[in-house]
């Protein structure tokens, strides 16, 4: 969406674009091969760090609030920069282009 500011109406249509979203960035992923899914940007991210980043905050959140369990707190010594490549060096997170959100 253009508009930074846009507040879904319904729970339905927060879904939907939910839903929209998750299949715009699956199909940029799917385009990728294994060289662009890890190759590092100016940050030290790949697409493949962005991913198990962004499914470390997705099964959180869905813990948090579809099974009531607390989040996870941070590691003592987190370093936001270094802590989704170091955590996908280590064979963290996979990601799929077709996983997709379950709940």
């Amino acid at each position: 969406m253009s508009n930074e500011e846009w507040i879904p109406g319904s729970k339905t249509e927060l879904m939907a674009e939910i839903k929209r979203e998750w299949n715009l960035l699956m199909a940029v992923v799917a385009r990728l091969d294994e060289t662009k899914m890890t190759t590092p940007d100016e940050g030290g991210w790949s697409p493949k760090d962005n991913l198990a980043h962004l499914t470390e905050w997705m099964n959180s959140l869905m813990g948090y609030h579809m099974d009531q369990r607390p989040a996870a707190p941070a590691p003592a010594n987190d370093n936001s920069q270094t802590a989704a490549p170091a955590a996908a060096a280590a064979g963290g997170a996979e990601t799929t282009a077709s996983a997709a959100p379950s709940r």
